[in-house]
């Protein structure tokens, strides 16, 4: 599951906070390329210390955050992350989206990430 803590229409750089070597150099390299918006990775080890991150670091400036559907559940309910209004997305399947809940949108199946907004 991604989610992004901000969003700007004048937004010159993402902010992707992620799993280290996950998303390809190419991806980010044609991501800026069609957008003209540069991405800046801040790298997370595991899923605790992710957790750990988000859960007290109230100004953290991630605009896009990789994680795992029952995290971002949780985290939402505390009021961590808002809920992405469906004008964001649309939605894949009820199945899967259902995973996510309010708070992100599927990113791969069969771990149930998600990306979130």
């Amino acid at each position: 599951m991604l989610y992004s803590y901000a969003c700007s229409s004048q937004a010159t750089e993402l902010v992707f906070y992620n799993w280290d070597e996950y998303l390809s150099d190419e991806v980010v390299t044609q991501f800026e390329q069609e957008t003209g918006i540069k991405v800046r990775q801040v790298y997370f080890g595991n899923d605790e210390a992710r957790d750990e991150v988000l859960m007290t670091d109230v100004n953290s400036d991630f605009d896009l955050v990789l994680i795992d559907n029952v995290s971002i559940n949780i985290l939402g309910q505390d009021d961590k992350f808002i809920a992405l209004p469906e004008t964001y997305y649309q939605p894949i399947s009820e199945r899967f989206s259902d995973s996510c809940g309010d708070y992100g949108v599927p990113y791969s199946w069969g771990t149930w990430y998600c990306v979130s907004h």
